[in-house]
């Protein structure tokens, strides 16, 4: 089988199946594009500048392939084997990838501009310096890949285990996670601006110095987790597990932390300006010298809390729990509003006797 009647055949609309084999063979710069290949066996071929745009390409075999510059735009591979095949410097642009095994593949520096992988197996694949604006990993088996230098914008991983992956000078943008484990990874330094992290496990997880402006974590698991010196103005952390968290000299300017579970949380020197307490749960949680002009901690409870040194300047302190919390600068909060507690009340007026 050459280069020339495999194209040929392509170019016919003909499908390739099992029945030919191109395994080791020299297809580099082949035009495929178009292509229909079910079964087809390219193991260990050299695929090099191949031209697989627009092909459909389903239960093949690509394991140890050089398809390094080659154009899988628009491409779908579904049910493929590309085990430690060389996709580095390809262009995937809207390319589709399902159920398909690139364990230890090779993605380095590749344009995935609206990629998807589907249900993948990722283990150990290395992506850095690859180029992922809406790409999106869904359902991918992902221990032990290597995500570092690269910039994800505006992508998606739903239910991946990233506590082992590699992402030294990352940045996320704008990028999705949701139940996603990344339990005791360590994020120091790492841009997370914009980004949502829904119902995911961050137990133990380093973020400390890390750009969370805007960012949600919104149910997510944080016991332990390690805030200190994070940017996180306009970060949502509405019931989230922060239990024993620590967050000293945090940037959390007009950050929400309603319903959150902040027992223990330690805020020492952080800056809470205008941040929302709303419902929380924040019992011997540490505030000392924060700052919390004009902080609301409605109906939170904050028993035995330490307010040691904190500005609490038209902070709200309506309807809190404090029992036994060292709130010394009271006096600087808004003082009771009864009409507030009367309309908190209303029920209790049409209540029978």
């Amino acid at each position: 089988m050459t280069r020339a009647i495999l194209e040929s055949l392509v170019a016919d609309g003909e499908i390739i199946g099992p029945q030919l084999s191109f395994a080791g063979l020299d297809l580099a710069r082949a035009d495929l594009s178009g292509g229909i290949f079910e079964g087809a066996d390219f193991t260990g071929a050299d695929l090099r500048g191949a031209n697989f745009r627009e092909a459909m390409v389903t239960k093949s075999r690509f394991e140890g392939a050089d398809l390094s510059g080659s154009d899988l735009a628009h491409a779908s591979f579904v049910e493929c084997a590309m085990v430690r095949a060389n996709l580095a410097s390809t262009k995937m642009s809207l390319a589709n990838f399902v159920t398909s095994d690139l364990t230890g593949a090779a993605l380095q520096s590749c344009d995935m501009t609206d990629a998807k992988f589907v249900e993948c197996v990722l283990e150990g694949a290395g992506f850095s310096g690859s180029r992922l604006l809406r790409t999106g990993l869904l359902k991918c088996r992902t221990v032990g890949m290597d995500l570092s230098g690269l910039f994800w914008e505006s992508g998606a991983i739903f239910e991946g285990d990233l506590s082992r992956v590699a992402m030294g000078g990352t940045r996320f943008f704008r990028a999705v996670f949701k139940d996603c484990s990344l339990a005791g990874a360590s994020f120091a330094g790492i841009e997370f601006e914009g980004c949502q992290l829904m119902d995911c496990d961050l137990t133990g997880c380093d973020f400390s110095r890390c750009n969370l402006k805007q960012t949600g974590m919104i149910k997510s698991i944080l016991h332990h987790a390690n805030f200190d010196g994070a940017r996180m103005m306009m970060g949502i952390y509405m019931e989230a597990q922060l239990q024993n968290a620590s967050l000293r000299s945090a940037d959390l300017t007009n950050a929400v932390f309603a319903k959150a579970d902040l027992s223990e949380a330690d805020f020492a020197g952080a800056r809470l300006y205008q941040a929302i307490f709303q419902d929380a749960n924040a019992p011997r949680a540490k505030f000392t010298q924060c700052d919390m002009t004009y902080a609301d901690l409605s109906h939170a409870n904050i028993e035995q809390a330490d307010f040691a040194g904190a500005t609490l300047a038209r902070a709200v302190l309506h309807g809190v729990n404090d029992r036994n919390a060292n709130i010394p600068n009271r006096r600087q909060a808004m003082p009771p509003d009864v009409e507030r507690t009367e309309a908190d009340n209303w029920q209790t007026r049409w209540k029978k006797p």
